[in-house]
């Protein structure tokens, strides 16, 4: 998986010397070696002082929306607060302040584990109020702003577990005796009403996690953020991926996500984020910021504003072909590859090369 992992490493190089945020899209049947591949990005990562911050999605947590992302970034905060050093926590504390401001509560229903980065940094005196008007007053309208959005959250959950159809509801009817009277038009404005109000909490909650991620994410130390099962992901983590991909003032900030591509029905919500990655492909390709890069690999990427996405990379994982399978077994077994070059041929012949099975038999 040379040629693949290269591809891993540029993008990161490209997501530390800054520009804009990118996408990696890794894809390829189960047992292929996705993740086995993906992780061999935390080592470069954390050499050049990053962040991997890493989730899974789960075929039997579909109905709980974010689980991938509140596991990743929990994660993270333990990373942060483990730090030898104080000053980390407190330094990235001040920074999520002055990004979030007084929105925290988003973010610390989400990740509670916030709190104590913020704590980090209010205790070093770097929190908003301190810096502008030094009051208690402030901090109280901060906390009752906090418990009101918190008490919010509930609520946008129950919103988004809603289907994608739920505005084209069914008629309803109420028997009036000896008629059936349509309900339908006297509940539309109610419909109407709770649809505007989802739409402004999930508008709110993807600006307030975009201001976060970008407040964690420096040249110094980027961001690369890893999901993967992409094809067991919920509409709502999607959109917020896709709100932080699209952030064109984050410029340290890199996501890689790994799908079953056998696994993606037309009508799953990753299809949609699929699309936006082609167009953003075809456009750098029809002549973004020049041909030269856009041939390598699969990649894309440069002048996609129209749909919002900065480059993309693709990355299909296929099975091992009978060379590479026979280096496998002749490293492992410690064997001139001449000497195991039977063998392998009759692995591959049994596991057509699927790594997970090809590990397996041998």
């Amino acid at each position: 998986k040379d040629r693949e992992m290269d591809q891993l490493v540029e993008s990161h190089a490209r997501a530390v010397e800054g520009g804009r945020a990118e996408c990696v899209l890794v894809s390829g049947a189960a047992g292929a070696g996705k993740s086995t591949l993906i992780k061999m990005l935390r080592r470069p990562v954390m050499k050049r002082g990053g962040y991997y911050v890493s989730g899974k999605f789960d075929q039997l947590r579909g109905d709980e929306p974010f689980s991938a992302l509140i596991s990743a970034f929990s994660e993270f905060c333990d990373v942060v607060l483990n730090k030898k050093s104080p000053d980390v926590a407190e330094e990235m504390g001040r920074a999520v302040r002055r990004a979030v401001g007084d929105q925290d509560g988003l973010l610390t229903e989400l990740f509670p584990k916030v709190k104590d980065i913020l704590a980090a940094g209010e205790r070093a005196g770097g929190g908003p109020e301190a810096e502008e008007n030094g009051s208690s007053d402030h901090s109280s309208n901060k906390r009752r702003s906090s418990a009101d959005l918190s008490d919010c959250i509930p609520e946008l959950a129950e919103l988004l577990k809603e289907p994608a159809n739920s505005q084209e509801e069914r008629p309803q009817f109420e028997s009036t005796g000896s008629s059936f009277v349509s309900t339908t038009s006297s509940n539309a404005p109610r419909r109407a009403k709770k649809r505007r109000s989802s739409d402004f909490l999930q508008n709110r909650m993807q600006r307030t996690f975009r201001m976060f991620v970008r407040a964690i994410s420096t040249p110094d130390h980027p961001v690369v953020l890893v999901l993967d099962d992409l094809q067991w992901a919920d509409a709502a983590s999607l959109d917020l991926v896709k709100s932080l991909v699209t952030d064109p003032d984050n410029s340290s900030f890199l996501f890689v996500g790994s799908y079953r591509d056998n696994e993606v029905p037309a009508d799953h919500p990753l299809q949609s984020f699929l699309s936006e990655a082609e167009k953003a492909e075809r456009e750098f390709k029809s002549g973004g910021s020049g041909g030269d890069e856009g041939g390598s690999g699969g990649s894309a990427g440069g002048s996609a504003a129209d749909s919002g996405i900065g480059r993309v990379t693709r990355i299909p994982v296929g099975n091992l072909d009978l060379s590479a399978a026979n280096t496998l077994v002749s490293e492992s077994l410690r064997l001139t590859r001449r000497i195991t070059r039977p063998l392998a041929e009759l692995i591959h012949r049994k596991t057509h090369g699927n790594v997970l099975f090809f590990l397996q038999f041998l």
